[in-house]
């Protein structure tokens, strides 16, 4: 008998559906799983479709309106249900993607990305026009030629690996990596307790702006860059590649020094090294 509710319990339904993609491409697509996984895969196609298990019978509901197709899992009795999905979109679609502890996949997706996750993890692979990514504990990783990039985590490590656009990151204890695919207008990254690593041609006029409490900060760019270079650490150890730098005059100029960096760390160390091209 415990062996019957067992097995019950445990079984999940299949799913298979399909909706029709807006005749003139703009489209917006949100998926909302409390827990699981949600795979979503940008693909060369004039539909949405929907495959994978939930682990209630019913538990999903795909609607429609125009322009929009909404995918979510949703509990019965004040049950979450949970659902393993995988969501094949236009490669324009815009996308939004919600869960709690549901782990999230993005990939080939052109359109903008906005995905939040309380606990699951959140990965984006591809090029596109940009993504918002928040998660309080998940680990967030953004890889490919995106425009622009904008992440936040409480605990989580942020991976930012060539991009192509503008990119700002916070953290409060989580590792930070940026490294860019092509030089960057602008880079933000702050973090209280963590370290932050940026590897990155900066294009002239770039702006640049990384700070830790207590964490170190590793800063890599080309010797032929063109930036103005400030760095002030209270207690930390400070050290360049490019030069000698005094505690009471941590200042560099680079080529013409048309760009502007900052970089600040109250106990955490901060070194400047050279960007070795590939």
């Amino acid at each position: 008998m415990l062996g019957w509710i067992f097995s019950t319990a445990q079984a999940s339904t299949a799913v298979d559906q399909e909706r029709p993609a807006a005749a003139d491409n703009e489209l917006g697509v949100s998926v909302n799983v409390p827990c699981g996984s949600v795979t979503v895969r940008g693909d060369d196609v004039v539909k949405v479709k929907v495959t994978g298990t939930v682990d209630e019978p019913d538990a999903l509901t795909v609607s429609t309106s125009p322009g929009h197709v909404s995918i979510a899992v949703d509990g019965h009795f004040f049950k979450k249900s949970c659902g393993d999905l995988v969501v094949v979109v236009p490669r324009v679609a815009a996308v939004d993607v919600n869960s709690v502890s549901a782990p999230i996949t993005v990939e080939g997706v052109q359109g903008a990305m906005d995905l939040e996750s309380t606990s699951g993890s959140i990965s984006v692979s591809g090029t596109g026009c940009g993504i918002d990514a928040q998660s309080i504990s998940g680990n967030v990783a953004v890889r490919g030629g995106l425009k622009r990039a904008e992440v936040s985590t409480v605990s989580g490590s942020i991976l930012v690996d060539q991009v192509v656009g503008p990119v700002q990151v916070e953290s409060v204890s989580g590792s930070i990596r940026v490294s860019g695919g092509a030089p960057l207008p602008s880079i933000s990254a702050e973090t209280v307790s963590a370290s932050i690593t940026v590897a990155a041609a900066l294009l002239p006029q770039a702006h640049v702006h990384l700070e830790s409490h207590s964490g170190a900060i590793v800063f890599a760019l080309p010797q032929d860059s063109s930036a103005r270079v400030q760095a002030s650490t209270f207690s930390g150890a400070l050290s360049s590649a490019f030069g000698p730098m005094k505690r009471d005059d941590a200042a560099l100029v680079l080529g013409q020094g048309s760009g502007e960096v900052s970089l600040e760390s109250f106990s955490g160390s901060i070194a400047i090294s050279r960007l070795e091209p590939h």
